[in-house]
């Protein structure tokens, strides 16, 4: 992770994701985005844009900006999640309390 760069993201003319807790590698080459919850977010926008537009921001390498045409999203994505579907993480169990008898 460099603390030095940060992304973000839009759809269309939708609001824009700025700050996105990712992970840049292989030479800055290739950014992930590892909190599920941001992963489904991104992914349910992708499926129905036209466009997207990425904004990296870095210290040492200036502003970034690079739009990207979508087709084929929906059959992309089916693809790419079908052996790990894009469902949120269910809360954890709630643990029961016990209760302590009164003294009299």
């Amino acid at each position: 992770t460099d603390p030095n760069s940060t992304l973000g993201y839009r759809f269309d003319d939708k609001p824009g994701h700025d700050n996105i807790a990712a992970r840049f590698l292989q030479e800055y080459r290739t950014v992930v985005i590892e909190d599920r919850a941001a992963v489904t977010t991104f992914a349910n926008e992708l499926a129905t844009s036209n466009t997207l537009v990425i904004r990296i921001r870095s210290l040492a390498a200036g502003r970034t900006t690079a739009e990207f045409k979508l087709d084929g999203a929906p059959a992309a994505l089916e693809a790419a999640f079908a052996g790990c579907p894009l469902t949120p993480l269910a809360p954890p169990p709630e643990t029961k309390k016990k209760k302590r008898a009164a003294k009299a």
